[in-house]
């Protein structure tokens, strides 16, 4: 009886690796892939509020809107000297969907004085407004887009009259 079986279980992996071997296959894929141009970003007309002056009542805030205009609070002065939106031209390749934005807050300084710049908006033709800080919008048959930089200005009460100057960094990817 011992016998009998080890001859069963032998037929049984010699018949399974004929088996196994028979089964084999294989098949052949395609892969593909897109290169895109790099993005070129370069700003074309500077983030300005204007001038304004405080009311002295305290706190001062501008608010700039998607077209530029400005409405003051806590001012007696309010948009003199031509507001105008940040624009940025972006260059990449045609008909792509990219995402636009900012990391956050960013202060102007004249000297140690401050004031801050926050509730930024990214906006513009082809350009879907997401949230503060973040859109996306797709460059056009040329592979061109411009988006434009708004949002508002506080000013804390007390803050002295000044030159105020900085820079802030705008990210624009594929998606």
């Amino acid at each position: 009886m011992h016998h009998r079986f080890v001859k069963t279980l032998v037929s049984a992996v010699a018949l399974c690796s004929v088996t196994g071997t028979a089964m084999a296959a294989s098949g052949t894929g395609t892969s593909t892939s897109k290169v895109v141009s790099p993005i070129s970003v370069t700003q074309a007309t500077g983030l300005n509020f204007g001038k304004f002056a405080s009311d002295g009542s305290g706190n001062t805030h501008v608010d700039m809107d998607t077209a530029g205009a400005v409405t003051c609070q806590g001012a007696s002065l309010c948009g003199a000297n031509s507001p105008t939106p940040g624009t940025f031209d972006i260059v990449g390749t045609p008909n792509q969907l990219v995402d636009l934005s900012m990391p956050g807050n960013f202060f102007l300084y004249d000297g140690t004085n401050s004031v801050e710049i926050g509730n930024i908006v990214l906006s513009g033709n082809n350009v879907n407004v997401l949230s503060y800080f973040h859109s996306n919008g797709t460059l056009n048959s040329s592979g061109a887009m411009t988006f434009k930089v708004t949002g508002s200005l506080w000013m804390t009460a007390g803050t002295p009259a000044g030159d105020f100057a900085g820079s802030y960094t705008v990210n624009v990817n594929y998606q």
